[in-house]
């Protein structure tokens, strides 16, 4: 196993223990009638389970989410840090994951 491999497994794993129990209503944005505003329960457990997820946050600027999603099976975007910081980039990242159709969460 890679060393990048056994990194994405880590996180994976960790997000999968512990981001139920810090889940957070999405942003109360009006969203358009065509954005998705929920994972279909037997889309998201084969996709988690052996797809390929990445980490986005402020540190990747400006995202190319088509291009991701058709890379990718889902996306963990960070919100915040702790209690005194927000990821500027969170709102604009979590909708165009939406656009994008890929599957998200946030942390």
């Amino acid at each position: 196993m890679t060393k990048s491999l056994a990194r994405l497994l880590y996180i994976y794993t960790a997000f999968s223990l512990f981001l139920p129990a810090c889940s957070t209503p999405e942003p109360s944005q009006p969203s358009a009638p065509s954005e998705p505003t929920y994972v279909e329960p037997e889309r998201a457990p084969e996709a988690l389970t052996s797809g390929l997820g990445v980490d986005i946050s402020h540190h990747q600027d400006t995202v190319d989410w088509p291009a991701l999603a058709a890379a990718a099976d889902f996306a963990f975007i960070k919100a915040s840090g702790g209690l005194d910081y927000t990821d500027p980039m969170f709102p604009d990242n979590w909708r165009a994951s939406a656009k994008a159709d890929i599957l998200r969460g946030a942390y």
